[in-house]
């Protein structure tokens, strides 16, 4: 799948994918912990605050350029003194982004499979 099929896939999302993936943690703990860090991240790396817009376009990027991305993220986390658990932690809320993106357009290709 190229990522233009991503691009237009994340567009047919009626939902904020990030509203949709903190309601997905069961832990209030964990939902508080992801919030924190994607804010973190968005802020750290775009200036701005995470919005629906925002997450799109990060989740649209190509693979080299989102593991890039990342990868300055985790530098960036460092030279500001975290300790390596409160980067994991930050990294991890980054990739389960990722991953619920992954779940999403799953959902919805079996979605539009089934009932188109």
């Amino acid at each position: 799948m190229t990522d233009i099929t991503h691009e237009n896939s994340l567009a047919t999302f009626d939902q904020d994918i990030l509203t949709e993936l903190l309601r997905d943690k069961r832990s209030p703990n964990t939902r508080r912990t992801y919030s924190k860090g994607l804010k973190d991240f968005f802020v750290t790396m775009t200036q701005f605050e995470p919005s629906p817009d925002a997450v799109a376009w990060f989740l649209s990027l190509g693979r080299f350029q989102a593991i890039a991305l990342v990868l300055r993220y985790r530098a960036a986390l460092l030279e500001r003194g975290l300790t390596p658990a409160t980067v994991n932690v930050r990294l991890s809320a980054v990739k389960s982004l990722e991953s619920f993106k992954q779940v999403m357009l799953t959902s919805s290709c079996v979605t539009n499979e089934y009932y188109h």
